[in-house]
């Protein structure tokens, strides 16, 4: 795996080198591939079930089982996401700049103009 996330015991998600995408299974304590076809740069686990995450052309996409992902905004473009819930999250788009959805990654706002992050982590 190049990234592991977890949103609780339950919600561990991990991406392969090759952007293939990963759940943990606890009960027999193996990977699962719900969609073979899903790729990923990037994967948020959220704090109940699901992920977000980011995938070519800096596309947003979010789940809930792994197995369909929805692209809320076409136009988002972020380059790293982290979230909490299927409605709230936060992500880094170009040249640094720090935006947030509170409504399942319709609409992305700029909070602060000059944050200027290179990562963010939200529990």
């Amino acid at each position: 795996m190049k990234q592991v996330s977890a949103g609780h015991i339950e919600n561990v998600w991990g991406l392969a080198t090759d952007g293939h995408v990963y759940k943990y299974d606890v009960t027999t304590q193996t990977w699962n591939e719900p969609n073979p076809a899903a790729r990923l740069n990037q994967i948020s686990a959220m704090a109940d079930d699901g992920a977000w995450g980011i995938g070519a052309n800096k596309r947003v996409f979010v789940s809930i089982d792994g197995a369909s992902w929805a692209e809320p905004n076409q136009f988002a473009g972020l380059n790293q996401i982290s979230a909490s819930n299927d409605t709230y999250a936060w992500g880094i788009g170009d040249n640094n700049r720090v935006f947030e959805t509170k409504n399942r990654g319709a609409d992305w706002s700029e909070p602060n103009l000059k944050a200027g992050l290179k990562h963010v982590s939200v529990q």
